[in-house]
């Protein structure tokens, strides 16, 4: 061989890289302990990606379950539903029981400590009420509803 330096098919001269030197102590502990990193990142990466698989499994078979809940929920939604308008059509039904006005017709009994959802009225009151409106309409054939919507429109039901 001879000392001039090579030269490749453009015509160009190659340059052949340069002999390496032995790495030092230093570099070689540096090589190995990045190697070692690279595999314990590797090994975790592969841990993750293990428990990620169990975790998307479980997920599928809990939507499996939320899916019959939902369904479950949708059928119970509906019940509620048919009771809420069962309880619609009643009130429609009972109106005027007391004074002709559909939010009266469930009137509770009570004192004014009473939960405020519904009107109240005193049990003396109640019984008295009704007993006149009752009595009012037997003697001019009319509803006791009907006499209590009168009484009611003028302030004494």
């Amino acid at each position: 061989m001879s000392d001039e330096p090579p030269i490749n098919g453009s015509g160009s001269i190659a340059h052949l890289p340069k002999a390496r030197r032995a790495p030092t102590k230093g570099e070689t502990l540096l090589r190995e302990m990045e190697l070692a990193i690279a595999c314990q990142f590797r090994e975790q990466n592969e841990l993750l990606r293990e428990n990620n698989r169990e975790q998307a499994a479980r997920i599928r078979e809990q939507g499996g379950r939320l899916q019959d809940q939902g369904e479950r929920l949708k059928e119970q939604g509906e019940m509620v539903r048919r009771l809420s308008r069962g309880v619609e059509l009643l009130v429609t039904e009972l109106q005027g029981v007391r004074t002709g006005k559909r939010e009266e017709a469930f009137a509770r009994v009570g004192d004014s400590g009473c939960s405020p959802d519904l009107p109240t009225v005193s049990a003396e009151a109640a019984l008295v009420y009704t007993h006149t409106a009752r009595t009012i309409g037997d003697e001019l054939g009319f509803n006791a509803s009907q006499i209590g919507m009168l009484l009611g429109s003028k302030g004494l039901g």
